[in-house]
């Protein structure tokens, strides 16, 4: 059972949303969050547990019908969704997990897969004062300077030991 205390976060999004008026994915990661965000945009497709059309969805989003849509922050592994030209992630909710955070960014940045150059734009909604601000925000950074300071490590080694650059 949970209770609704605010509405900040999702006037945060709305702002957010109007002001990119681009595609954009809308990561969250509690039913209670989905929840809300439905009540407050409620013909906003979704790709979560259970859903059950996600191949429609994906095309749909790829043919740039939807301003935005709403993703579980574990749903992004293995969907290609950077056809549609979306370059922005608004993070609702956040999730301790680095390798989700960064699998759902991928989804729509394709410079890694087509060489394009255009940044992904990544808005993280935080609150003041709260776990999201004082302990996950926090893990995500560390955990992504760790992860780059070993691949930079061992680009360098491979640099080094056997003249390839990866």
């Amino acid at each position: 059972e949970w209770r609704e205390f605010h509405r900040e976060k999702l006037d945060v999004l709305e702002d957010i949303l109007e002001q990119i008026n681009s595609p954009t994915i809308v990561a969250y990661q509690y039913r209670h969050d989905l929840y809300r965000l439905q009540k407050r945009f409620p013909k906003v497709p979704n790709i979560g547990r259970g859903t059950k059309n996600i191949e429609t969805i994906v095309k749909n989003w790829n043919a740039n019908k939807y301003p935005f849509l709403f993703m579980h922050r574990s749903s992004g592994f293995g969907l290609n969704m950077h056809e549609g030209g979306a370059r922005h992630v608004v993070f609702f909710s956040l999730t301790y997990s680095r390798e989700n955070f960064d699998q759902l960014i991928a989804r729509v940045g394709p410079a890694r897969r087509t060489g394009e150059t255009t940044p992904t734009m990544v808005y993280p909604i935080i609150a003041k004062n709260t776990v999201d601000q004082d302990l996950i925000w926090p893990s995500l950074v560390f955990k992504h300077e760790q992860q780059k300071s070993l691949l930079d490590a061992l680009r360098e080694y491979t640099i080094n030991k056997h003249g390839i650059e990866i």
